[in-house]
């Protein structure tokens, strides 16, 4: 009798795997976000733990039952609202920015993009330590990824206004890289001079030496170059 029941058993365990082994997990996208009260009140009032579980559950998405979603099958209007999610739990942590910048915004879909750059770009946007590093990054996407030279530009010239002495010089000079890049020598070539003028003694003269060799041999023609005086103490 004993074997008997051991057999039945067997069968009906062999019966349900093979009704169920093709069946996986369903994801349905990414969710709207809960509200901050909410996921803090789920987490027994640690804010920074939900901070944590929070910033768990935004890097696994899409991650289920042994499968992988591509970033064009996400839902990148929800996804922007966990990144703000994030921030308004912690607005000095680095790491959702960082999940935006490296990993969602590896995304080919251009118009997905706009979520994550607006909200690097926020985030940028704070003189709170080097937070405009975020805001660099959005620039970078926007120019390189979503091939928009006109919303890229008007970002430069936000990351340029924040500029201080401490921060790379680059940073300051992103708007004459940008333009000259877009076929506006002219404008790149009065930013940067206008720079030289300045600001220069702001600068370490190899930001200086840089911008003048940006000017004389990326901006300027040869010829150009050779009538300018900028350019005299240049080596052809």
């Amino acid at each position: 009798i004993q074997a008997r029941k051991i057999g039945v058993l067997f069968l009906i365990n062999i019966a349900f795997w093979s009704g169920t082994r093709y069946l996986r997990a369903n994801w349905d996208n990414v969710p709207v976000p809960p509200a901050k009260e909410t996921m803090v009140m789920a987490m027994l009032g640690d804010t920074q733990f939900a901070y944590r579980v929070m910033s768990i559950m935004l890097q696994n998405f899409g991650e289920i039952g042994g499968r992988s979603t591509a970033f064009e099958d996400y839902n990148y209007e929800n996804l922007g609202k966990w990144f703000y999610l994030g921030d308004s739990l912690d607005s000095q942590s680095n790491f959702v920015p960082l999940l935006a910048a490296y990993y969602f915004g590896a995304s080919r879909v251009k118009e997905d993009l706009n979520y994550v750059t607006d909200y690097l770009a926020e985030v940028g946007r704070r003189q709170i330590g080097q937070k405009w590093r975020w805001l660099a990054q959005a620039i970078f996407i926007t120019k390189f990824q979503q091939q928009d030279p006109e919303k890229a530009l008007k970002l430069s010239y936000e990351l340029a206004e924040m500029w201080k002495p401490g921060m790379p010089g680059w940073a300051k000079q992103m708007p004459a890289f940008i333009l000259a890049d877009m076929g506006e020598k002219e404008a790149s070539y009065t930013f940067l001079l206008s720079l030289l003028q300045d600001d220069s003694e702001k600068y370490h003269p190899a930001e200086v030496s840089f911008m003048v060799d940006y000017i004389c041999t990326r901006i300027l023609d040869k010829n150009e170059a050779l009538q300018d005086p900028l350019c005299a103490q240049i080596k052809w």
